[in-house]
């Protein structure tokens, strides 16, 4: 669906509105795509161990859920950075995101995630235009948080990213 070739955020926020339009599954299904893409071309970019590694990793069930993402964040990017360097959680929460239950932008994007398992798995069939809305929104918001946060340390999601030996940690 989404390719290192579309070249930049704004590009791939059109696509989305073009495609979807007013349906707001297929808004949330191409929002939450987008920001798993971006969250792995992230991590890949800034991650210490070689790409290769990362790809295997990807590949194994542990990490293809949101919290093995998180986790790998930890692993490869905060321990590349350093310790100053935000969680994903972190990175998200940044944005005083609320709905109506005051949640953090974090809690936002993993209730989003879990509607697009639920609208991929044919748990549910629709969702209101407010509530897919907002769920499309925090994880555009999220997705291009990390796109700004690879960009702060030189790294471009869509440019090809290929390192073959590990890199100086910390």
């Amino acid at each position: 669906m989404f390719l290192v070739s579309d070249g930049s955020r704004k590009y791939r926020k059109e696509v989305i509105d073009r495609v979807a339009g007013e349906d707001m599954v297929l808004r949330v299904l191409l929002a939450a795509i987008d920001f798993e893409w971006t969250l792995r071309r992230t991590i890949l970019a800034l991650g210490w161990s070689p790409t290769k590694v990362l790809a295997d990793k990807f590949d194994q069930s542990k990490y293809r859920k949101i919290d093995g993402l998180k986790k790998l964040w930890n692993d490869e990017v905060v321990v590349r950075l350093g310790k100053s360097t935000p969680t994903v959680v972190e990175l998200v929460n940044e944005h005083p995101f609320a709905n109506k239950k005051n949640k953090r932008s974090w809690d936002c994007l993993c209730e989003a995630w879990d509607l697009r398992h639920k609208l991929v798995h044919g748990l549910q069939g629709c969702c209101g235009e407010d509530y897919g809305r907002r769920m499309s929104d925090v994880l555009l918001f999220a997705t291009d948080r990390l796109v700004e946060f690879a960009e702060k340390h030189g790294k471009n999601v869509f440019r090809v990213i290929r390192r073959t030996k590990p890199v100086k940690r910390g």
